[in-house]
Order: C-alpha cells, then sequence, then structure tokens
C-alpha cells in the first residue's frame, strides 16, 4: 500500500509506528487497527468529491438536467445555489468545513460568490436572492456536531422556505438515522457510507480480526 502510493505515509514513518508496539499483545493490536483502518489517499478523497457532486447532489437538485449542471452553475457564479462549510462560530478557518471548500473550489473552478460563510447564506435566504444551499463537510459522524451548527445559524428554521442538502463525503449511520430525525426534510447525500461495521470496538469486527 506504501509502495503503490496508496496510503500517504513514508515506509520509515510505519517502521518507526511499529516499533512503539513490542509484546505479542501490541503487535496484536497493531495489526488489528491496521487490518480495520479506513484510509483514503488526497486523490481518492479528491475524486470521491468531484463524483459526489457532480452525480448525486447534481441529480438530487436538478433531476432534468445532466450531471455537470451543478458544476457550470458554480463555475458561473450568479445563481441561486450557494456551497456553505459547516463551522461554528468558535471554530478556526483550518477547521474541515473550510478546507474542504477551498478544495472543491479547485477542484470545480468554483466562482467566489458561489461560496458563503453560513452567516451569510442565512441573509441571502431572506433577502430571497438564494433558494438553495449545499452544507460542505468532510464528515459525518454521530450528528451532534452538523445539529450544533445548523441550529447556531438558524437554519432548522428556514427549511420550510429553502431547500437544503448537506453533503458529508464520509458519513456514519448513526450520524444519518440522527438528522433523518431530527429534520426529515434535509436531504443528506454522501458519497461514501460507514456503519457499525466499521467500528473498531464492535463485536463484528473482532469476530472477524480474530479468525482472520
Amino acid at each position: 500500500m506504501i509502495d503503490a502510493h496508496i496510503w500517504p505515509i513514508s515506509s520509515a514513518s510505519y517502521e518507526n509506528w511499529t516499533r512503539q508496539f513490542t509484546s505479542p499483545e501490541e503487535r496484536f493490536f497493531a495489526a488489528a487497527l491496521l487490518y480495520c483502518l479506513n484510509l483514503r489517499s488526497r486523490k481518492q478523497f479528491e475524486a470521491g468529491l468531484v463524483s459526489l457532486f457532480r452525480g448525486n447532489i447534481s441529480r438530487q437538485l436538478f433531476p432534468d438536467e445532466h450531471d455537470l449542471h451543478l458544476s457550470d452553475l458554480l463555475t458561473r457564479g450568479n445563481h441561486k445555489v450557494r456551497l456553505v462549510p459547516v463551522i461554528c462560530d468558535d471554530d478556526p478557518p483550518t477547521k474541515s468545513g473550510p478546507l474542504v471548500m477551498r478544495r472543491l473550489q479547485r477542484l470545480l473552478r468554483c466562482h467566489s460568490s458561489s461560496m458563503v460563510w453560513p452567516w451569510r447564506g442565512v441573509e441571502l435566504m431572506d433577502k430571497g436572492a438564494v433558494d438553495t444551499i449545499v452544507f460542505v463537510d468532510d464528515f459525518l459522524g454521530g450528528g451532534s456536531q452538523f445539529e450544533k451548527f445548523f441550529n447556531r445559524w438558524g437554519f432548522n428554521s428556514r427549511l420550510s422556505s429553502s431547500q437544503m442538502l448537506y453533503a458529508p463525503v464520509t458519513a456514519h449511520q448513526q450520524g444519518l438515522d440522527h438528522l433523518a430525525r431530527l429534520w426529515p426534510q434535509l436531504h443528506v447525500i454522501c458519497g461514501e457510507r460507514l456503519d457499525n461495521e466499521h467500528g473498531f470496538f464492535s463485536n463484528d469486527v473482532w469476530s472477524r480480526v480474530g479468525h482472520g
């Protein structure tokens, strides 16, 4: 995996990490960690991001248009769709939401007017200047972080007046179920879905590891 450049780490870093596990039990634990690891390289992540926006999200928003319709709009600007990063007011600009947004801007060549901060998105909705908001994020876990974000900026009270879509690149089923219970009208579309079988401490995982 390292030699094939799928894992973005060096052989030296891997060897330094494995030296920390000395006893047979520790080495088994290290092997189990590697066995259960869900690692995506930068190129894999970016390919998933592009596929998500040019595929399922575009078809959800514009079912009668071609798959590149959304990316065409984002490139031109001056439309009623805005991308909003998932971020709270106490988060730094290095938080994952803005980082994914910048990467998406580079990959899809989004016009600067297509991307706004949460507070600006609320202002534009209240003015009737936009009718669709797409929330950009890298990962949805249990759903509490997005719930806090959604309520903090008042998007929850505007669901009936605007179309909103949450687009995490990867999402856990627990978070998907949580948001579906809170806001059934919120569309959540992810590129990759995880469930309990991906949990490192789940019984199913350790049963497979022990018999592998």
